[in-house]
């Protein structure tokens, strides 16, 4: 294809698209702001993740060293 070809090709594809855009338009403030909102969700369930993570690794590692000192018999 020429870039003529592949110009008109393009500027029925944006026609058709304009076209139809009406029905699905999203108002772009409002997608803006509804990324902000993902944004905000994935960064507080990485820090949950990694909050939980830290609480189950030092809750194993309190674990093991009260299994070990009741298996040495230093329970009273």
């Amino acid at each position: 294809m020429t870039d003529d070809e592949l110009q008109i090709v393009a500027d029925k594809i944006c026609q058709r698209l304009s076209a139809e855009r009406k029905e699905f338009w999203i108002e772009p403030e409002s997608h803006y702001n509804a990324h902000h909102d993902i944004s905000d969700l994935i960064a507080d369930y990485r820090a949950a993740k990694n909050l939980f993570w830290k609480a189950f690794i030092g809750l194993a590692v309190i674990g093991g060293l009260v299994l070990g000192m009741v298996g040495l018999g230093y329970h009273k």
